[in-house]
């Protein structure tokens, strides 16, 4: 889909020994719908980056691109809780998964910039991390 052009990830060492507790092919169908987001709206020489974190009982798996930012009505974050209405179908599902687990995909972009995701869990879902 993204014909010749690679796309380089870094995966940080936050995300090392990170073990979640959750359907497997709902949470890694959810991730890639985010990174393949990321990859179409990134240039062959951007970078995808993935960390983890914790924000206020929740943990995450942050994925940052420095592609052209969100177009608009893109934001997940803007989007009514129901539907898919202004994101993708395949964003709108990861959104659906993550919820039935607890979490929510929020997105925060600028054009030009970027754009940041941010998966997120309970803290109760996380079995360890490094």
């Amino acid at each position: 889909q993204l014909g010749a052009d690679a796309r380089h990830c870094r995966i940080h060492a936050s995300l090392e020994g990170v073990a979640l507790h959750g359907d497997g092919r709902a949470l890694r169908g959810a991730l890639v719908q985010v990174l393949l987001r990321a990859a179409r709206l990134t240039n062959a020489q951007d970078v995808i980056e993935m960390r983890f974190g914790r924000l206020g009982g929740m943990v995450a798996i942050i994925i940052e691109d420095e592609g052209v930012g969100a177009p608009a009505g893109d934001l997940v974050a803007q989007a009514p809780a129901r539907g898919t209405r202004g994101i993708g179908f395949g964003l709108g599902l990861a959104r659906s998964l993550l919820q039935a687990h607890g979490g929510d995909l929020v997105f925060e972009s600028a054009s030009g910039v970027g754009t940041r995701a941010w998966l997120t869990l309970p803290e109760s879902r996380l079995l360890s991390a490094a």
